[in-house]
């Protein structure tokens, strides 16, 4: 018997039996690339953090936002958010330290993103050629596929006074948020996700 007759019967069989018992899980820890989905999951993780790093007390003062233990991707986000809602609270934000009678300092312990996947089906598999050392790759075949990709911050913010230094308040705030891609038996699709901007259907008519 041919061996390439009989490598395409193992290939053949392992496709087969995958099928019936096949069941993994893939995670990633971290994304280098940023997609529009992990730029909104990010960007609404600050956004919900800070509904729950409400600080008292600055009504009416003149506030200096002092960014300097602020390290982290999308930083110029975090500062521009953290004055806005300073601002919704009725303080007076100013971009001089002399001017301030009150500073905020920021710092964020979290600001990340990771993604996973779960497949039940038959995952991609690289069979060896025995013609000039080469693989060649089968396609996926799921039954059910769920690909998760969450974004999540944990953030600090401290005010204290400018003339006296006496502390005023801090308050913590985390969010998570998380966007899924569902798909089941090659028909069924479908995207859940807690940041109701990536909700937004399609616009426009194609061409």
């Amino acid at each position: 018997m041919r061996r390439g007759s009989i490598g395409a019967r193992l290939a053949l069989a392992t496709l087969v039996t995958g099928t019936l018992t096949t069941g993994c899980t893939t995670y990633r820890e971290t994304n280098t690339v940023r997609t529009p989905e992990e730029q909104m999951l990010l960007s609404k993780s600050v956004d919900y953090s800070l509904e729950t790093a409400k600080l008292s007390g600055l009504a009416n003062r003149h506030v200096y936002v002092d960014a300097t233990n602020l390290d982290c991707v999308d930083k110029a986000y975090v500062l521009d958010a953290l004055k806005t809602k300073l601002a919704a609270g009725d303080a007076r934000i100013v971009e001089k330290v002399g001017e301030a009678d009150a500073v905020v300092t920021v710092r964020v312990a979290m600001l990340a993103t990771q993604s996973g996947s779960s497949l039940i089906g038959v995952p991609s598999i690289k069979i060896p050629l025995s013609v000039a050392a080469t693989t060649i790759e089968t396609p996926e075949i799921a039954l059910y596929k769920r690909a998760t990709l969450e974004g999540m911050c944990k953030l600090c913010v401290t005010a204290y006074d400018n003339n006296t230094r006496a502390y005023i308040d801090t308050r913590e705030g985390a969010a998570r948020t998380r966007f899924d891609r569902l798909n089941i038996l090659f028909v069924f699709h479908k995207n859940r996700t807690n940041v109701p901007e990536l909700k937004i259907p399609l616009t426009g008519k194609e061409e």
